[in-house]
């Protein structure tokens, strides 16, 4: 486990670097793009500016093309225009008026350097040059020191703004996964607790509720599940050990009587023996036939089946039992309510439920058995008016083994209920104990195939 906290850590440090330069290339990315917008917008100003400054030169009527009718308006921009440089030269590329050096005639926008003497060595401007209609030439240029500014503004915003987002990255990354491994931590911690046996302890959940807590909640789902089936388990075992020690040691009594008492009396002792056997055998397979209905994907051979008819054949399959035992049983079965199930199971289902009022109420109590359907459900109800179920027990005669203190010395092996809960809900149903006032209501609902109903029986 110290291996995997080791990797915890690791992962935090990874997770940090992996924010970091994530934000750091998101930052960098966003602050050059903001100083090219601001550089770019700069520049488009300018070029407006000296098309202006061209244009001005020319007059309001568009005076023509030549060195002629601008050398005036030049030599008076000179004087009153201080943010400019002019260039008025004629054909043959001699300066006629201008405060810049001859320059070779090419129209359009450029960047060029002042030679004039006197002038600092290196003086750059960026200017807008046209050709003249009698082969002259007139430039106006712009100081770039505007321009070289902006781009040390820019430079620096660039800077600042990486050195801000390294700060706030690292920081941010390594805030993020001194988090992150707190929390894993925790967990792994948790984990220990339960691998040393503790299955009461639950994986932390922060309020957030983000995809790790989210995580967490689902893990705990799992240990609230593998918890209660273990508490299953333990409890079927004790109920195991608790119900077979009674015909296990009448079983080794009677074997010790045969061994000791008279030849006459070997083949009944033998009989009650062989009974006891049956048993227990009965109660392990009804242990692992409920074992194989509550896994999942055991059941293969569903079909559509009228759920009425079924009843009605488990019914016929009593026979005389009821007549026997003095019960009257009495039938109300709408036809052709339809289920998808296994019929084998279905069968079991209803003989269980018969067979548990059958033998667990006294003579001359009335069964009713009802099919019919009721809010989209299939609905099976055997009802009687015996002494019933006290109502605080309700909930626990679907246990296994569960079995009312008057029913100890009945026959059966306290998993019938059991069994018929187990095959209604694998089959996506459900089963309902209520009190009938007097006797037992078992209530079993079934999801409808077809739920047309067009006749009673």
């Amino acid at each position: 486990m110290v291996k995997s906290m080791k990797v915890t850590g690791l992962s935090a440090v990874r997770l940090a670097c992996i924010f970091t330069l994530l934000f750091l290339l998101l930052g960098t990315s966003v602050t050059f793009w903001l100083g090219s917008a601001m550089r770019s917008l700069f520049m488009h100003n300018i070029d407006q500016d000296l098309t202006s400054e061209v244009s001005e030169a020319f007059g309001a009527r568009q005076e023509p093309h030549d060195v002629l009718h601008l050398e005036p308006n030049v030599r008076t921009f000179i004087v009153t225009d201080q943010d400019y440089r002019y260039l008025l030269q004629d054909r043959r590329g001699h300066v006629v008026a201008g405060n810049l050096p001859t320059l070779p005639p090419v129209s359009g926008f450029r960047w060029i350097d002042d030679t004039t003497p006197g002038l600092e060595k290196g003086q750059r401007y960026y200017g807008l040059g046209e050709k003249l209609d009698d082969g002259g030439y007139y430039f106006v240029a712009h100081d770039t020191s505007p321009i070289d500014t902006l781009n040390e503004s820019v430079l620096e915003t660039i800077l600042l703004g990486f050195a801000a987002f390294v700060f706030c990255g690292v920081g941010g990354g390594l805030l993020m996964g001194i988090l992150v491994r707190r929390r894993l931590l925790l967990i792994g911690q948790a984990v220990q607790t339960i691998q040393k046996g503790d299955l009461t302890a639950r994986l932390p959940v922060a309020a957030g509720q983000d995809e790790l807590d989210d995580l967490c909640s689902m893990f705990n789902a799992v240990l609230d599940q593998n918890e209660r089936l273990v508490e299953s388990l333990r409890q079927v075992s004790n109920d195991i050990a608790h119900d077979m020690r009674t015909p296990l040691t009448r079983l080794r009594h009677r074997l010790q009587q045969l061994v000791s008492g008279p030849q006459m009396e070997v083949k009944s002792e033998a009989n009650l023996a062989i009974e006891d056997l049956d048993a227990s055998l009965e109660m392990f397979s009804s242990l692992l036939q409920l074992a194989e209905i509550e896994a999942a994907g055991n059941v293969t051979r569903q079909e559509a089946v009228d759920l009425s008819e079924e009843v009605n054949k488990c019914l016929e399959i009593f026979g005389s039992a009821p007549e026997d035992s003095e019960h009257h049983i009495d039938a109300e079965l709408v036809r052709h309510i339809m289920i998808h199930v296994d019929v084998v199971l279905l069968r079991q289902l209803v003989s269980n439920i018969l067979d548990n009022a059958l033998l667990h109420t006294p003579a001359g109590t009335s069964i009713t058995v009802s099919v019919r359907k009721t809010a989209g459900q299939a609905l099976l109800c055997v009802a009687d008016n015996g002494p019933g179920v006290p109502a605080a027990l309700l909930h626990k005669l679907p246990e296994r083994f569960f079995r009312l203190d008057r029913s100890r010395t009945t026959p059966g092996t306290g998993l019938g209920i059991s069994l018929a809960r187990a095959i209604a809900e694998r089959f996506g149903g459900s089963l309902l104990l209520e009190d009938n006032a007097p006797g037992l209501r078992v209530l079993v609902s079934f999801p409808l195939s077809d739920g047309r109903i067009t006749g009673r029986s």
